[in-house]
């Protein structure tokens, strides 16, 4: 998990949740070290729902990393059916 380690609620149950196989690194702002592992990952997880492109989904899309993204009309417009999508109310996909 790549991102500010800000300790909600939600977080802590995903540290809780989390195995060996998951490692939670923090802010990332060197770009070789991220597009490392975003070619290395086993998937980006896109959960923004705000409209407009967001960097981070393109970045990731021109990396190749499979990419696992929040069921909003801005994230299907940009991915298209290149993406495994999620309902954040029911986490069904």
């Amino acid at each position: 998990m790549v991102g500010p380690n800000i300790r909600t609620r939600f977080v802590e149950s995903l540290h809780k949740m989390a195995t060996g196989r998951i490692r939670f690194v923090g802010g990332v702002y060197d770009k070789g070290a991220l597009n490392t592992l975003r070619r290395e990952s086993y998937a980006y997880i896109h959960g923004h729902e705000v409209g407009g492109t967001n960097p981070s989904l393109l970045e990731s899309m021109v990396a190749g990393s499979p990419i696992v993204a929040l069921d909003a009309p801005y994230n299907r417009e940009v991915v298209k059916d290149a993406a495994l999508y999620f309902n954040a109310l029911t986490g069904s996909r």
